[in-house]
C-alpha cells in the first residue's frame, strides 16, 4: 500500500429510508352540503381523497368546477365536486 491509499479514506453515509403515507382504503362519501379544500380531496391519506390536484386546478380554470373564495382559501362545496364527478370531470 501507499502512503497516499491509506491517507485517503472513504467517506460513508447513513441512508435512511422515507416512509411512505398510508394511503386510507376506507373512503367516505362526499356530503353535499360541506364545503371541502383542495387538499382534502386531493391528498391520498384523507378519507374523501377523489383526484390529483391538477385536475381540479384545470377544472376551476376551465370553469367545470365552482368554488368558493374564502380570502385566498378555496372551498369547494361537495354536491358540485360530486356532479363534476358523476359528469365524466368535465
Amino acid at each position: 500500500m501507499t502512503a497516499l491509499s491509506t491517507q485517503h479514506k472513504l467517506r460513508t453515509r447513513n441512508i435512511t429510508r422515507v416512509r411512505k403515507p398510508q394511503i386510507n382504503t376506507d373512503k367516505q362519501p362526499l356530503n353535499p352540503d360541506t364545503y371541502y379544500t383542495i387538499r382534502e380531496l386531493t391528498d391520498r391519506t384523507s378519507p374523501h381523497y377523489t383526484v390529483s390536484p391538477a385536475t381540479i386546478f384545470r377544472a376551476l380554470k376551465s370553469g367545470a368546477l365552482v368554488a368558493n373564495y374564502v380570502g385566498r382559501k378555496v372551498l369547494l362545496k361537495g354536491a358540485a365536486v360530486k356532479n363534476w364527478i358523476e359528469g365524466g370531470g368535465q
